[in-house]
Order: structure tokens, then C-alpha cells, then sequence
């Protein structure tokens, strides 16, 4: 699950925004908080990414938009889903064991105010925006941004020199 991405989510970006770790329970929550903070005292949109977006939208006072990227399919949907095929029982059975079914109600409930308190919401196919139909506020517009590149529009061989090639990412 998520969890475990927290300690990469702490690592330089972490320090550069001053928090120190505080297990994977807090993690969300804290980084969710200085988003919030930043976003207020800057007069920015809010973009946050599931799983941390809760906090972040809660804590926000700003008059921009509050913008969730739901990086997977609504854990809430998740839930739903395993728990009719767990109904069927035998090769399911797995199932239990996800982040989706072991979570505590209290982090259910925060996973469905994400969408909830969002005003926008990016996800990346069309099964992950069924997945946040059934907890998005109405007025909240969902958009479908799939990953990957267009080949017809983006063309990296681009005539940059060496240097160029180094600041853009295209060479080590």
C-alpha cells in the first residue's frame, strides 16, 4: 500500500520542506498539513495527490481550487469491489489482506473526503474515474489524463547541445 511510499515521499523532499519522519501513520497527514500551509500563504490551487489529499484540502484556506489527482482507483471503490468477490470465497480470499480491507474506518472515511472536498479531480483512465464517481461532489469536473506520451507530439530530438541535454533530463 501507500504506506510504504512514505519514507521515499520523506526523503528530500521531505527535509526541504522541514519535516522530520513520523512513521507511515503520519506521514499522510503532515505532509497533507505543510501542503495546505504552503498553498494558504501563497494564494495557489491546491494539488494533491490521494491518499494525503484529506488533510490537505481540511487544512487549506485558500480561494483556489482544491485539485485531487487520484493516482489509483478509490480505495473505497477497491473495497467495495473485494468484498463481493469475497463473498465467492475461495481464490479471493486473499483479498483480506489489502491495504483496502485492513484500513481502519477512520481511514476509509478520510479516503472518501478526498474526492469528496475536491472541486477537481484528475485521474488517469476511465476505470479510476468510475472508481470516484460514487464519492465526488457533483459539481466536482473529473478528468481523464491518461499516462504516457503522444509520439506525434512529443519529439525529444530536439538540435540541443550538451549542456541543454544535461538540464532537461535527457542525458545523465
Amino acid at each position: 500500500g501507500h504506506g510504504r511510499l512514505g519514507s521515499l515521499r520523506y526523503g528530500g523532499m521531505g527535509r526541504r520542506l522541514g519535516l522530520a519522519w513520523a512513521g507511515h501513520e503520519n506521514s499522510d497527514r503532515l505532509l497533507g498539513q505543510r501542503a495546505a500551509e504552503v498553498a494558504t500563504r501563497t494564494q495557489a490551487n491546491l494539488l494533491s495527490t490521494s491518499y494525503y489529499a484529506a488533510g490537505a484540502f481540511r487544512g487549506y484556506k485558500g480561494a483556489g481550487r482544491r485539485v485531487l489527482f487520484q493516482i489509483h482507483p478509490s480505495p473505497v471503490y477497491l473495497r467495495r469491489l473485494y468484498e463481493r468477490f469475497l463473498k465467492r470465497g475461495g481464490l479471493f480470499e486473499g483479498l483480506r489482506n489489502e491495504s483496502e480491507m485492513t484500513a481502519s474506518e477512520d481511514e476509509v472515511e478520510r479516503w472518501e473526503d478526498e474526492a469528496r472536498l475536491a472541486d477537481r479531480i484528475i485521474v488517469s483512465s476511465q476505470f479510476t474515474r468510475r472508481s470516484v464517481d460514487g464519492v465526488r461532489p457533483t459539481g466536482a469536473s473529473t478528468f481523464v489524463v491518461p499516462y504516457g506520451v503522444d509520439g506525434d507530439l512529443f519529439q525529444p530530438g530536439l538540435n540541443l547541445n550538451r549542456s541543454e541535454e544535461r538540464r532537461v533530463g535527457k542525458e545523465g
